[in-house]
């Protein structure tokens, strides 16, 4: 796969020394990419985009729609990093610097994922460009664990 990347880095050191230790198989790498780059394109164009991916660690734990959080690859490293753990493990995590909570226009879900033509929380003038830089760290994350560009280091 040739390297996506056509941007600045957007991770952190600590965010990649964290992510390093999220168990993520090539597999799921492919499909993260899979499902975040037509959501880039989609922020990146200002259109909606509704896709069924979905969360490559979800699935692998839950058969169907319900969180198996309890035995996700995400709970340990955010547990050791001392993020403050949300309900949902990978929710603690920032991208960039951006948690999902303010990249107000992308939408996750076990087998979906969205980019919304409106914000889904209210007025935030930063939304759409905190969403790409959300995105993009994912993109970069599935590209560094494939070996297509290298971890980022102190």
């Amino acid at each position: 796969m040739n390297n996506p990347i056509t941007w600045e880095p957007v991770l952190t050191v600590g965010e990649c020394d964290i992510l390093k230790q999220v168990k993520t198989t090539d597999d799921e790498a492919r499909a993260i990419l899979e499902r975040n780059l037509p959501l880039l394109e989609a922020l990146e164009n200002e259109d909606a985009y509704s896709g069924t991916v979905g969360c490559p660690h979800c699935i692998a734990v839950s058969s169907d729609y319900i969180y198996g959080c309890d035995q996700c690859a995400w709970r340990e490293p955010i547990a050791q990093s001392g993020l403050v753990m949300q309900n949902l493990a990978c929710c603690s995590m920032t991208f960039g610097g951006v948690h999902l909570v303010d990249a107000a226009m992308v939408g996750y879900s076990v087998r979906s994922e969205n980019v919304y033509d409106k914000l889904r929380t209210g007025e935030q003038p930063d939304a759409r460009s905190e969403s790409i830089t959300f995105v993009r760290g994912h993109i970069e994350w599935a590209c560094m664990v494939l070996g297509i560009v290298s971890w980022r280091t102190a």
